[in-house]
């Protein structure tokens, strides 16, 4: 597609767009005229009615007064609601559906010509189409003062529900709630054939609009061709003519296109003659250029050869350098296995050492524990043995009283028998005194053999305890001295382990360091052989760049400039 052809189709689609657009936009508002106007309508209706329920309210309001009036001269003011009721049966407000319930504060219903089945019945149960408890609702409404209320109700029996409001108030005479109540059918029929005469306006003014808008879409269509045409499309064909003459020709140079006016046209005419000029300067410096890149390419490749050699050789010493690092990685790792192994058994000979310095300590604490139990038991013993003795003493007391004793009861025997026949009695007693002395003095005597034994035990066991006590205190000494030396053990130990580990990590080190310069011996390899590829690409570009010239060469000598 030419590019007048492009502006045509881009100026008709926008023309197209811009109609589409203008039409759009002039529907959418008459849409929006007619839904406002509507609204308006059907608002305005609505609130004519509710002044028709208000006024009919206020008709019957003053009805009831004039009758009130009337009524009171007469006498008759008792009867005023009876009367009323009789002449809201007979009054007929026409056809526009409206229609008055009277009922009382209670909910009674008083009066209802739609459903009369309920006057004098409690309606306040009574449900809407909308399930609204409207007699309900009517009486709070009435007690706020008045208002209107919304609501839905079948226009008969058996048919569908349709829309209705009432004016409710209260009566200050009769304290009845008066709702002044009327369907919407007649309103919506209005509105209806309101909005069918708006939507027939609208649909003839649309088309109207339509048609014209057209036409002059059509106009502006075929005045825009025939601008284009004279004012753009011809100077653009003129301006291709005189570029494919000059670009069909011989590759002069020299050659510019024709310049008229000053208008677009000739700017671009200008611009282009411009390029041509630059670009045959352009051609000239390319073949200078090129004859001096001929010559610095055949210089880049024998240097590139030459450079070649060198690199092989350097890759090959770094590959002879990467093989013996690799082999000193191995020892490294075999050293640092084995100081691992010599720093694992210094730990566990450290492990051993430990258990038995504790074992050390532990028995040491055994042994001072038992030297200062023997020491406590020697003590005792000594003073058991002390007891003892004191025993003794206590004995020999004893048997002292037990000879007075005995020497009393002779004495005795020997006055009994002075008395003769009177003092039987008292030698028999003297005599028994004397035996149990006797008996006192050889119980006495066994004791005495064996607190002596006991006393002679007690004093050699004494002596082997003091003896195993020295004994103790010499092996705790013995136990001391060898916890010191295993203490300095350790102590050596823990040296040894902090030199292994220093060794250790030295070796890891060594290792960490050996494997960076094989890395980087290894990244000096990838270096050298991936500069062994560039050199001998670097050479076939040379070579390639060589012919590239000669090519261009040729090229350029086509152009006269």
């Amino acid at each position: 597609m030419t590019i007048s052809s492009r502006i045509i189709a881009i100026i008709l689609v926008s023309l197209f767009i811009l109609s589409g657009v203008i039409i759009y936009r002039s529907f959418s508002m008459i849409n929006n005229l007619q839904h406002f106007f509507t609204h308006k309508v059907e608002n305005g209706k609505i609130e004519e009615r509710k002044r028709q329920l208000k006024d009919t309210f206020e008709f019957l309001i003053s009805t009831e007064s004039i009758m009130l009036e009337s009524y009171k001269e007469d006498g008759r003011v008792q009867k005023v609601n009876d009367d009323i009721l009789k002449i809201l049966k007979k009054i007929h407000f026409g056809n526009n559906g409206i229609n008055v319930v009277v009922s009382t504060e209670d909910g009674i219903l008083i009066f209802s010509p739609i459903t009369p089945e309920l006057v004098g019945k409690n309606s306040l149960n009574l449900r809407s189409s909308d399930n609204t408890l409207i007699m309900k609702e009517f009486i709070e409404v009435a007690k706020n003062g008045g208002g209107y209320i919304n609501y839905r109700m079948p226009g008969k029996a058996g048919s569908a529900p349709e829309n209705k409001i009432a004016y409710v108030k209260q009566d200050k005479f009769s304290n009845y709630v008066i709702a002044v109540t009327a369907y919407f059918n007649d309103i919506e029929k209005d509105i209806e054939v309101i909005k069918d005469d708006v939507a027939n306006s609208t649909k003839e003014n649309f088309i109207n609009f339509f048609v014209v808008a057209i036409a002059v879409v059509i106009i502006m269509i075929v005045i825009s061709f025939f601008y284009i045409r004279f004012n753009l499309i011809n100077p653009v064909k003129n301006l291709i003519a005189r570029a494919k003459d000059l670009s069909s020709g011989d590759g002069d140079l020299t050659k510019k296109l024709e310049i008229r006016g000053k208008d677009e046209i000739a700017q671009a005419s200008n611009a282009i003659n411009n390029f041509i000029e630059k670009v045959r300067i352009l051609i000239m410096d390319a073949k200078q250029l090129s004859s001096e890149n001929s010559s610095v390419a055949h210089e880049l490749s024998s240097t590139s050869l030459s450079t070649g050699k060198r690199v092989e050789d350097s890759t090959n010493i770094v590959n002879e350098v990467t093989q013996k690092s690799r082999t000193i990685e191995t020892e490294t790792f075999s050293c640092i296995q084995i100081a691992q192994e010599g720093k694992e058994d210094l730990q566990q000979a450290k492990s051993y050492v430990q258990d038995t310095n504790d074992s050390i300590k532990a028995l040491s604490s055994q042994i001072v524990l038992s030297a200062k139990i023997e020491a406590d038991l020697s003590v005792k013993i000594n003073r058991l043995s002390q007891n003892a003795e004191d025993i003794k003493s206590i004995l020999y007391m004893i048997d002292d009283i037990a000879e007075q004793t005995n020497l009393l009861a002779l004495n005795a025997a020997i006055e009994a028998a002075r008395a003769g026949e009177h003092g039987r009695g008292f030698a028999v007693v003297a005599d028994e005194v004397r035996k149990l002395a006797e008996r006192t003095q050889k119980s006495l005597s066994e004791i005495n053999s064996t607190i002596s034994v006991i006393v002679q035990e007690i004093s050699d066991v004494s002596g082997e305890m003091n003896l195993n006590s020295k004994k103790i205190q010499e092996l705790t000494s013995i136990s001391s001295s060898a916890q010191e030396k295993i203490s300095h053990m350790n102590d050596v130990m823990d040296k040894a382990l902090i030199t292994a580990d220093k060794t250790l990590n030295n070796y890891v080190e060594t290792g960490k360091n050996v494997k960076e310069i094989i890395k980087n011996v290894s990244s000096i390899n990838d270096i050298s052989t991936e500069n062994a590829r560039s050199v001998e690409e670097i050479a076939s570009v040379s070579e390639h760049l060589n012919k590239m010239t000669e090519m261009l060469n040729k090229k350029l000598s086509e152009f006269k400039t």
